[in-house]
């Protein structure tokens, strides 16, 4: 057993650390603060940092070297520790006791992860900001039954940040007053067979406010409604159990997204968005799933969803790109691609035809791949759904009414349900 851990975590480690030797390098970056997402069965870590940074990671055996490794070292080359980032996190879920930082030598900063069980790890970088995002999923553990006990904690100081920031920092607090974090259909008593959860994600939110249309719509607000609207045909179908990563107005990290949904152990992500250009006459539907590209449209939208500060005049977003390969040869294992590419599929056709149903002049744009950061490092089949142009004259105006949103959210439901069909199917045959 403990040769087999051994084998198995070494692999692993070497996977993730870079290729270069590792230096003792000035330090330039800042451990900013550290982010903790999870349940009984995932936990993510978001390292955030003020710049790049090569990282390694080190999976440590208990004294006597008896049994998994007790603790997940990640050593930041070129970093320092952050005033924000010292306090240790106690986590006490099944998978992580707690999370310590530490400035481990003049040019390196450490972060440990205290494990409670046996877990896979995997980690990956996003850029602007920059974090380290660091994934751990158990083995034997049963997915979660309920939202609430999803639990976020993260070493800023509570009264250095927004509210709608503020993470939990007890083991098990209870929830405060208000709205909920995710909006979620009650289980129902009993069930004979396994019920499909889908998480929704409503794109941008809070201080993000994302693409702006005619009378002032800002895409937050008009995805909230749309994501709203499809939550409640979704509930009614009493195979689907169905999670909204924000209901209401406010700001989650990209890396937030897909934590959620993979903590809930979903089987679908669905990212709502609206499009914008600064061509006017760009109308039209279109469903991306993650991959790369050399399309300069598709690097402009990814830009803005990606909330990176690109100009188009240079090559600042494709130098990015490479990063995402990496990322993807990475996730090779855990990146439904060839699923991901079936549901944007269904999920365009079904929209399409749901608009052209009671509208004229509607572009099929069709399915495309892009680099889009919400989707990476998810479990499960994952698109992202840009639903018409806020930009466009026509278009623009009809998101604003409550019979489109209705007919888009019709037309992703639609496309949920018979790619679920097909996957139901499939298992049977």
């Amino acid at each position: 057993m403990k040769t087999a851990w051994m084998a198995r975590l070494a692999a692993a480690a070497a996977a993730l650390a870079t290729a270069a030797a590792w230096g003792e390098a000035v330090p330039q970056a800042l451990v900013e603060r550290v982010r903790y997402i999870g349940t009984v069965s995932y936990s993510r870590v978001v390292v955030d940092l003020s710049a790049p940074v090569e990282f390694r990671l080190t999976p440590v055996l208990p004294e006597g070297g008896s049994g998994p490794p007790d603790r997940l070292v990640v050593d930041l080359a070129g970093a320092r520790i952050g005033p924000e980032a010292r306090e240790p996190l106690s986590v006490g879920d099944a998978l992580v006791r707690g999370i310590r930082t530490g400035q481990y030598t003049a040019g390196t900063a450490r972060v440990v992860l205290d494990l409670a069980a046996a877990a896979e790890a995997r980690a990956f970088t996003l850029p602007d900001p920059y974090r380290l995002v660091i994934d751990l999923k158990g083995k034997a553990a049963a997915a979660p039954t309920q939202a609430a006990k999803i639990r976020r904690l993260d070493t800023a100081r509570a009264d250095d940040r927004p509210a709608e920031s503020r993470r939990e920092a007890a083991p098990d607090p209870p929830r405060a007053a208000g709205k909920p974090a995710v909006e979620r259909a009650a289980p129902p008593a009993t069930t004979a067979a396994k019920r499909f959860q889908v998480v929704i994600d409503p794109g941008h939110g809070g201080k993000d406010p994302g693409a702006r249309g005619f009378g002032g719509l800002e895409e937050k607000d008009l995805v909230l409604s749309v994501s709203r609207r499809l939550a409640a045909l979704l509930r009614a179908d009493p195979a689907i159990d169905v999670a909204l990563t924000r209901s209401d107005d406010r700001y989650l990290s990209l890396e937030e997204r897909t934590g959620f949904a993979n903590a809930q152990g979903a089987d679908l992500f669905v990212s709502v968005h609206a499009n914008a250009s600064a061509n006017p006459s760009l109308r039209g539907v279109e469903v991306y799933y993650l991959n790369n590209t050399d399309n300069r449209g598709t690097l402009r939208l990814a830009a803005m969803e990606n909330n990176l500060r690109w100009d188009p005049r240079n090559s600042q977003l494709q130098a990015a790109i490479p990063d995402l390969s990496y990322i993807l040869s990475d996730l090779r294992q855990t990146y439904k691609v060839e699923e991901s590419k079936q549901l944007a599929e269904h999920l365009q056709g079904a929209v399409v035809s749901r608009l052209q149903e009671r509208y004229e002049g509607v572009d099929d744009l069709g399915v495309k791949e892009g680099p889009f950061y919400v989707l990476v490092g998810a479990y499960m089949p994952c698109v992202l759904v840009e639903v018409s142009f806020l930009t466009h004259p026509v278009e623009g105006r009809r998101l604003g009414t409550s019979t489109y949103q209705e007919t888009l959210a019709d037309g992703i439901f639609r496309g949920i349900r018979r790619y679920l069909s097909q996957t139901k199917l499939a298992k049977t045959l």
